[in-house]
């Protein structure tokens, strides 16, 4: 589907809740997640119910509070798949947290943000052992945060796992004790897992990390 404005921006790149916005040859686009790997059509209905339900939540609040969210949109730029710094639209941050809060079961929370989201991943490794994958970190253990973990997998070690093709594994609170399995009874190949942390106060997230590891 070709969109104008996508997610009411210039321009939008990667995935949330299973929509997928892109750029090619300079048409901007949202599709559904299609990947072959488990994502029946019940799971795309539901992320589009999910984006739907969340946008209809941004239109029913103050202009006051949108205005607020674009300007800590305006105060926290984000880096794109380039590297490189770029503002966020106050609509994306704020469709962003709702449905992270969601995911993680928690309640929503329309109010602006007062801080910066949470620092990203750190020691992230995968490995592979007693048939499942099993991810550990060095970050710190707060129960206030959650791990979000995306997989893409099983594919070949010369393929490089896309974020855009990658579905939700699971969350996991932070203070869980690792190794945490991800991934029970992977078949042969390469897995790549991309993960972030998401704050439950706000719902924002963190940069993502990834790695990748081979099940023989």
């Amino acid at each position: 589907m070709k969109v104008k404005n996508p997610m009411m921006s210039v321009e939008a790149r990667g995935g949330i809740a299973g929509l997928v916005f892109n750029t090619w040859r300079g048409i901007n686009y949202v599709k559904t997640n299609t990947s072959p790997t488990g994502q029946g059509s019940t799971k795309r209905l539901a992320a589009q119910a999910l984006m739907a339900s969340t946008s209809a939540l941004w239109k029913g609040i103050t202009e006051t509070l949108r205005n607020g969210w674009r300007q800590y949109a305006q105060d926290h730029p984000i880096t794109d798949w380039t590297g490189a710094p770029r503002h966020n639209t106050g609509f994306n941050w704020f469709v962003s947290c709702q449905i992270h809060l969601q995911l993680l079961g928690l309640a929503v929370n329309t109010a602006v943000p007062t801080t910066s989201p949470p620092a990203a991943v750190t020691g992230l490794t995968l490995g592979y052992s007693t048939t499942a994958i099993r991810m550990s970190t060095t970050t710190a253990t707060y129960s206030t945060l959650s791990y979000l973990v995306k997989g893409v997998g099983p594919h070949s070690a010369g393929h490089v796992g896309k974020r855009e093709e990658a579905l939700v594994l699971g969350h996991w609170s932070c203070s869980t004790t690792q190794p945490i399995v991800t991934y029970a009874s992977p078949s042969s190949g390469r897995y790549t897992q991309f993960v972030t942390i998401i704050d439950h106060a706000n719902g924002l997230e963190s940069t993502e990390q990834s790695a990748y590891v081979d099940v023989p």
